[in-house]
């Protein structure tokens, strides 16, 4: 807890932006086996019981490839999104190779490129949501990833608990979130605090934020998405749906004006 709370409350908030790679950290060699890998058991329940079959699937934070290969062998229409460089590259390279018309594209940090048509569902990759810092910032990704769905398409993520009770019911959170925003303020960086939830494992300088149901409902909601389902064992999973937030058109109202007559008296 103090290792979190001192690394949370030194670090420059431009530094926060390299510690999302997870599982991979990208100043080290990055080997691919994708061909070996399956979808964890939560995953094909949860894709199984909100996915159509044949679904055109957006893949977010797919660089790794764990997700995006196996969705695609179970029949789906996948199309990847990586913001890391490197990740982006070596996953790239890997499907030109062994699936050269399986599409990844690369993008900037937490942006989902437009495309021609519709997904008609999204899964967000390996807990990635948890590595995205602020609220606001949660939300307008939510709401890229809804920009790029069809109405009451299926939207799935997993992410980091706050196991037993909320965040902040338990002294590991709101202590560490205490000692660093403290720590922030006293270095003049009081404009950019982070929240109970919020943790960063020293080893590994990997920052996170643990959530609780009600929390990750709230930003679903606010992004134009509802949620369906939720579960957890030690980290968490949602399946919502997108909302239809296109405009309504209603028909145009003839409302007759009554006439009068005005008398001037001079």
């Amino acid at each position: 807890m103090l290792e979190s709370a001192l690394a949370m409350g030194l670090i420059k908030d431009e530094t926060f932006t390299s510690f999302d790679a997870y599982p991979y950290d990208e100043t080290k060699s990055i080997e691919l086996a994708p061909e070996s890998y399956e979808l964890e058991g939560w995953i094909r329940g949860c894709t199984e019981a909100n996915f159509e079959a044949d679904s055109s699937v957006l893949v977010v934070a797919a660089g790794g490839l764990q997700e995006l290969v196996a969705l695609n062998q179970q029949g789906y229409s996948v199309d990847g999104v990586e913001f890391g460089q490197r990740l982006f590259e070596v996953s790239k390279q890997w499907l030109d190779q062994n699936l050269p018309n399986q599409t990844l594209q690369h993008a900037q940090r937490y942006e989902i490129p437009s495309a021609n048509t519709k997904f008609e569902a999204a899964f967000v990759a390996r807990h990635y949501y948890s590595h995205i810092r602020k609220s606001e910032e949660r939300i307008d990704f939510l709401r890229s990833i809804r920009n790029q769905l069809k109405p009451g398409a299926p939207l799935i993520l997993s992410y980091y608990i706050c196991e037993e009770r909320a965040c902040d019911q338990q002294p590991t959170f709101t202590l560490q979130q205490k000692m660093a925003n403290l720590i922030r303020r006293i270095l003049g960086r009081g404009k950019s605090l982070v929240a109970v939830g919020d943790h960063m494992d020293p080893e590994s300088a990997l920052y996170h934020h643990h959530f609780t149901d009600e929390e990750v409902a709230s930003e679903l909601k606010e992004a134009g998405f509802e949620t369906n389902t939720q579960d957890s064992t030690w980290f968490g999973w949602t399946a919502a749906r997108a909302i239809d937030t296109s405009p309504v058109n209603f028909p145009a109202l003839s409302i007759p004006v009554a006439s009068s007559a005005i008398s001037t008296a001079n």
